[in-house]
């Protein structure tokens, strides 16, 4: 999983458990909806019928949450592609190296963590660390973490 890619248990929780709830609220809506329509046409429901219509309500339920979930999954696999792209795209293909533009956007992302007004002995750490930083985040990308 990629560093872009941070999915909230908790909120995506509630988001399915709101979905849930909302969907079986309206499939029981419409029961009521329709047995009440019957009953205003002149047309008494029987037990039996009520329950076919509710569990009519439950599969068409069913189905709709199981496209929800198939558009679900094909979302977060689009997601995890177009990153996966991203960060490909920063990258050298033979070498595995950041790009001309990536590593300029790098560089200078780094050099604002450098302290300011440190002589040459901080500079030289600095240069170590920030080196020392880059080049484990590449061993361990190519698998050669030392």
């Amino acid at each position: 999983m990629y560093s872009a890619e941070r999915y909230h248990r908790v909120s995506l929780l509630v988001a399915v458990v709101v979905t849930l709830a909302s969907s079986v609220s309206v499939a029981l809506y419409f029961v009521h909806r329709m047995e009440s329509v019957l009953e205003f046409q002149g047309v008494e429901l029987p037990p039996l019928g009520y329950s076919d219509l509710v569990h009519l309500q439950i599969q068409f339920l069913i189905g709709i949450l199981s496209l929800m979930w198939i558009v679900a999954v094909f979302v977060i696999f689009t997601r995890r592609y177009a990153t996966y792209m991203a960060q490909e795209a920063k990258r050298d293909f033979l070498t595995g190296l950041l790009s001309r533009k990536a590593f300029m956007t790098a560089c200078a992302a780094a050099l604002e963590e450098f302290p300011k007004g440190g002589g040459p002995a901080v500079f030289s750490w600095w240069i170590w660390t920030t080196l020392r930083r880059l080049t484990t985040a590449l061993a361990i990308r190519k698998g050669t973490a030392f």
